[in-house]
């Protein structure tokens, strides 16, 4: 499909690959003039808006039906639009592949491991406000890295693609969290932050919570890294098939 085909509002998915991390971003379409995407801001926590860079590597995905297409070799910056103040997506194609997400492969880890999960401070939040009066609202502070802590949680890597990372765990992670998880392998360490997106809740099994888990930003390395695991595997399974019983 093309980008002339994209219908305004519906959302869109961003990546940006950036030294040695991939940032992953959703935003909405605003509009779309001959082979540039006018899109809503990406905003961080602070309410700042993501900042392209020059070298970034640009990649979007645009979900029709149940049909995802992929445009890369993108150009991203800020633009107005219509007097509004928006980021733009510009293409050197506008013509997209057309690729199924469920391909991506999946390697198995079946590790205990632990993520950290940032949460509000009271005691720090409170400290903060005291030396910075000029604070008046309260939710301001909610955007403020040195009111927040890192709490250590206990869990299970089931497994890791490109596009996620599947985790038990004991107890119940609250909604929109943030993990933070490094991942070493032989191959190299894969670093990670995502959120759950989907949750399976069995009390009667060992682990009470599955979650999956959608990538935030992930190492840039992580499909080398994947991809060695995954032939590392099938080698070891070809050879235990071919063992006399």
């Amino acid at each position: 499909m093309e980008i002339s085909e994209f219908k305004i509002g519906k959302s869109i998915e961003v990546d940006v690959e950036r030294e040695d991390m991939i940032y992953h971003h959703k935003s909405k379409i605003e509009a779309v003039v001959d082979k540039s995407v006018y899109i809503t801001p990406i905003l961080n926590k602070r309410g700042d808006a993501f900042n392209f860079k020059e070298g970034d590597k640009v990649t979007f995905v645009y979900r029709l039906g149940e049909r995802l297409w992929r445009w890369t070799d993108v150009k991203a910056g800020r633009a107005l639009y219509e007097g509004d103040s928006l980021q733009v997506l510009t293409v050197r194609l506008k013509e997209g592949e057309s690729f199924n997400r469920r391909e991506a492969f999946r390697v198995f880890f079946g590790t205990n491991t632990k993520v950290r999960r940032r949460v509000l401070d009271m005691e720090k939040t409170r400290e903060y406000r005291l030396s910075h009066p000029e604070i008046r609202n309260i939710n301001d502070l909610l955007n403020i890295d040195e009111c927040y802590k890192d709490v250590i949680v206990q869990v299970v890597l089931k497994d890791v693609s490109i596009n996620g990372i599947g985790l038990f765990a004991q107890e119940k992670l609250p909604e929109q969290s943030e993990l933070s998880i490094m991942i070493p392998t032989e191959y190299g360490i894969i670093q990670a932050v995502c959120t759950p997106v989907r949750t399976f809740v069995d009390h009667e099994a060992e682990y009470h919570y599955f979650y999956g888990c959608r990538l935030l930003k992930v190492s840039a390395n992580i499909s080398r890294i994947l991809v060695s695991l995954q032939r590392r595997q099938m080698a070891i399974n070809r050879f235990q098939k071919g063992k006399p019983t």
